[in-house]
């Protein structure tokens, strides 16, 4: 199965939550989301590069 980046860069802020989500959800209040389908590569990217997860610009796995 293939992942977009968008997938890919969910999968790496979803990797560094715990079971509760709470990076997905730190994520999703910082930009004021309601739910992960509304949020941009371009809004994943910056939030992976803010918090250190790695180059948000290249696919993880």
């Amino acid at each position: 199965m293939s992942y977009s980046e968008k997938d890919s860069l969910i999968r790496i802020i979803h990797n560094r939550s715990n079971s509760t989500g709470d990076k997905l959800i730190e994520f999703m209040n910082m930009y004021e989301l309601d739910r992960l389908k509304d949020a941009t590569v371009k809004q994943l990217r910056e939030y992976v590069d803010m918090r250190g997860y790695g180059d948000g610009r290249r696919k993880a796995i």
